[in-house]
């Protein structure tokens, strides 16, 4: 509740107009246009302090509460008798003082005290520590710092090699950075008040990382970031022109002198042209030509154009993105993880792939109920597992402009009234013999679409439906040497349109 300060006033002094006993409460007097017209405000009559509540300047009458010694409006003085012309004046009391301080200390404690160097707490004690790229409020809980919400955006950084894990670090890259991911995402406070970016230099990290419990108080987003590496030289020229793509034929750059399918599976980044910063997955590559993944581009590219083939330098083991975790972005990271799922999608959570490779011999997508993983521009590899990702139980996911291999077993599955669309994609089988590019079972769904056409190919089978699965849009597919297009199977309502 606000204070209600006493009313000042410079100079306000007059005299009493007539004796008065110990107990009257209209006093008046020789001139009450000295005194304020807004209330309460203090006077004194002798050593008599009463409150005023009301100043009828027509009448020069002040009226006071009552006369009885009360602690705060009367501030403990016995009411007395006083004689005509005796002086009435306002005078800054003791009270007046009090009341001031007291509210300014109140302030002063609800003013966290901040800096870059945590100090020593007290329980219960608040503190805003701010270094470069963030500042974030803690409330020390009798043995330890523990954030609650950051101010405003957050940048942090970790280097495997020279960063060191404390909260004084974090701040820039090589030796002032963060030494793993997991401590870094750690920093983030349950309750985020602006974008979150986590850079990550190259290196392998052996970590599993998981992001829990961050809750953001708008439409802010957590970005971790890994670092790409060139492969050869940068901003490489091409001597041709290339193809734009089209609905039943993929995007090209021309450049002689290369070696077939050296960079096969590699990221392009076009640097220069029409389709500068543009990223796609290289689907394989001749002597001559780089054949692309994705959705056609922005335009043809032309003669003189460059670009850059990079490799992922940043390598971790698992992603786990708990139940509710949303605005979860992963870019530019290789996730090569062996038999455990390389990424785990919790109950309700979305998370975003941006031009990362995963590799793995198990799972390497698996989204629970109503869970959701939309990778781009991203390369996904199984070496010896059965499925590339699993989405089941309501999951609504998406791949776009994305490479699929598969080594044994089946691509991409969907179950138990699950929703997937792949869009411009490469499903691409590895030994053939048995191996699914697309099954959908369980009253699932996929959804074909894009331009250029999904391309899938080297395959047992290359899209099956079963259980009342069904598969739609399979117009928008281009199959190539498999040993079936399409099955479904009609007896438990599999449907392929």
């Amino acid at each position: 509740m606000a204070t209600t300060f006493l009313v000042p006033k410079n100079n306000a002094a007059t005299t009493l107009n007539g004796d008065i006993n110990n107990s009257v409460t209209s006093i008046v007097v020789t001139a009450s246009s000295v005194f304020p017209t807004t209330y309460p405000f203090h006077i004194t009559i002798d050593s008599e302090i009463m409150e005023v509540n009301n100043n009828n300047t027509g009448t020069n009458t002040l009226t006071v509460e009552a006369r009885n010694g009360d602690a705060a409006k009367c501030e403990g003085t016995a009411a007395a008798t006083h004689s005509s012309g005796a002086v009435v004046r306002l005078n800054i009391t003791a009270k007046a003082i009090s009341d001031i301080s007291t509210a300014v200390n109140t302030l002063e404690g609800c003013v966290y005290p901040s800096g870059s160097t945590f100090p020593t707490g007290s329980t219960g004690m608040l503190f805003t520590h701010s270094v470069t790229g963030r500042s974030i409020l803690y409330e020390y809980d009798g043995s330890s710092w523990i954030p609650l919400y950051s101010i405003g955006a957050m940048t942090v950084y970790v280097d495997s090699t020279d960063g060191t894990d404390d909260r004084d670090h974090g701040t820039a890259v090589d030796a002032s950075a963060f030494k793993t991911i997991q401590y870094a995402i750690n920093q983030i406070p349950p309750i985020f008040t602006g974008n979150v970016s986590i850079y990550i230099a190259a290196g392998t990290y052996a970590e599993s990382i998981g992001v829990v419990g961050k809750t953001p108080s708008g439409s802010y987003t957590i970005s971790i970031y890994g670092t790409l590496i060139a492969h050869d030289a940068e901003n490489q020229i091409m001597d041709g022109d290339g193809v734009k793509g089209a609905t039943t034929s993929q995007s090209s750059v021309h450049k002689h002198g290369l070696s077939a399918d050296h960079y096969q599976n590699q990221l392009i980044k076009f640097t220069s042209g029409t389709n500068n910063n543009l990223y796609r997955i290289v689907d394989s590559n001749t002597t001559t030509d780089l054949i692309l993944v994705g959705t056609t581009l922005s335009a043809q590219p032309l003669t003189g154009d460059t670009f850059t083939i990079y490799d992922w330098g940043t390598i971790i083991t698992t992603v786990t993105i708990s139940d509710s975790q949303n605005f979860v972005y992963l870019y530019d990271l290789k996730v090569d993880a062996s038999s455990a799922a390389a990424l785990t999608v919790g109950l309700n959570a979305v998370v975003y792939i941006n031009r990362c490779w995963f590799n793995g011999s198990g799972f390497l997508f698996y989204s629970q109920r109503r869970g959701s993983i939309k990778p781009y521009w991203s390369f996904l590899s199984s070496t010896t597992g059965s499925v590339v990702g699993y989405h089941c139980e309501n999951s609504l996911c998406e791949y776009k402009s994305c490479k699929v291999t598969v080594t044994n077993g089946t691509g991409l599955t969907s179950a138990s009234c699950s929703y997937v669309d792949i869009n411009a994609c490469v499903i691409d089988g590895i030994t053939k013999a048995t191996q699914v590019g697309i099954s959908s079972t369980g009253v699932s769904s996929f959804v074909c679409s894009g331009s250029p056409y999904n391309i899938i190919r080297h395959l047992g089978t290359g899209v099956t439906a079963s259980t009342g699965g069904q598969v739609t849009g399979t117009s928008a597919n281009v199959y190539t040497d498999n040993t079936a297009d399409e099955s479904a199977t009609a007896a438990s309502y599999g449907y392929i349109d």
